[in-house]
């Protein structure tokens, strides 16, 4: 097989997989990491490592610059979006009601107390 037909597999590999994340970030679910494993290219890249995803061990075809432009793009645009919906949670945790705190009488000032014997 070539190095661009191995790279290129690779190239549209990582773009399912950045697809996938974010599709299921903006969906609202925790993003799994099966989504690389499952967007593996069909045939076997030349030295797998263990890793969800290795990287061709072929030399990198030039042809292929443009590609791995996009292919940034979308990677950046996931992260984005992975990230918005991160900040987006935890807004919303900070929103929800805190416990209150315990007055203690023994003399601690941080109100919290450890009840050791129940």
């Amino acid at each position: 097989m070539s190095p661009e037909r191995v790279w290129a597999e690779w190239l549209d590999s990582v773009e399912s997989a950045a697809r996938r994340v974010e599709q299921q970030a903006l969906a609202g679910e925790v993003p799994q990491q099966a989504g690389v494993a499952a967007a593996a290219p069909t045939t076997p890249l030349p030295m797998p490592l263990p890793m969800p995803l290795p990287m061709p061990s072929v030399p990198w075809p030039a042809s292929l610059e443009a590609r791995r432009r996009e292919v940034l793009a979308t990677l950046a645009a996931a992260t984005r979006t992975v990230e918005r919906r991160r900040n987006e949670t935890a807004a919303a945790l900070n929103r929800l009601a805190h416990a209150p705190s315990r007055r203690v009488a023994s003399g601690y000032t941080d109100g919290v107390a450890l009840d050791v014997l129940g």
